[in-house]
């Protein structure tokens, strides 16, 4: 085989893996269709430019033409996501190397998050019968979400979070946002998900919790205060029914590189 050759079998590669990725993001959303869609149009387009159908091909050409700016706008949430999983922790074309040399200094802040007083606080809860939306943020910056809440500046403890989510609190609706060991929000409104193939029985608090690692960073607990059990969200993903322990060894993966 010639260096062509090779170059043109890598190139087939790059664009195959690119486009397996794009398609675990969108398969099963709303945005399948609306690809499948826009790959109607563009097969529309070449049929009439071989057809020779002069005005509908201009017509088709002057959508074409503002088709990549479109695409950015009705694809920003999955091309957010896409950049995500690109960095995230075990993904097999992540980016762990630069990832470990951009951020370290921030992950070095990450590590010292009292997650024992977290999981502390959720097992109480837990008994209490309350429910629980924590958002724990890693290296993307939540000013936007936080503006929605109360602005804290709160050491991170585990009384602090069961205080604030105890049904008679003013805060208690809605989630807490917690940075380097520190409350910096409550009553926060986060983004819901617009997956339709969320199961049944998710609410607004688990959709919530999709929501903002769809879009983010983050890692984030859901506690169901009807079936008291745990989710974990990261990446658009995410894990029902753990227990205090898979909670707490799930964190501790992820925030480690």
């Amino acid at each position: 085989m010639n260096a062509s050759l090779w170059i043109q079998l890598l190139d087939i590669f790059i664009v195959s893996l690119l486009l397996y990725q794009i398609y675990r993001l969108i398969k099963g959303t709303s945005s399948q269709s609306i690809l499948l869609g826009i790959l109607f149009i563009f097969a529309i387009w070449k049929v009439v430019q071989w057809l020779k159908l002069t005005i509908l091909t201009e017509i088709l050409s002057r959508f074409i033409d503002i088709g990549f700016l479109a695409l950015v706008i009705i694809f920003q949430t999955e091309i957010r996501r896409f950049l995500l999983v690109l960095g995230a922790p075990g993904n097999k074309i992540s980016l762990n190397w630069l990832r470990r040399y951009l951020v370290k200094k921030n992950n070095d802040q990450l590590e010292s998050t009292d997650y024992d007083q977290i999981l502390l606080a959720c097992e109480r809860l837990k008994i209490q019968g309350n429910g629980a939306l924590i958002v724990i943020g890693r290296n993307n910056i939540l000013s936007t979400y936080k503006q929605t809440g109360v602005l804290l500046d709160a050491h991170l403890s585990a009384l602090l979070l069961e205080c604030i989510f105890q049904k008679t609190s003013p805060l208690h609706d809605g989630a807490v946002i917690i940075e380097k060991n520190k409350i910096t929000a409550a009553r926060v409104i986060l983004p819901v998900s617009e997956n339709p193939k969320l199961p049944g029985h998710f609410g607004l608090r688990h959709r919530a919790a999709l929501g903002i690692s769809e879009r983010t960073d983050v890692v984030v607990i859901a506690l169901s205060e009807e079936t008291r059990q745990f989710m974990l969200c990261h990446d658009g993903q995410y894990e029902l029914n753990l227990s205090k322990e898979q909670l707490k060894n799930q964190l501790l993966q992820y925030f480690s590189f």
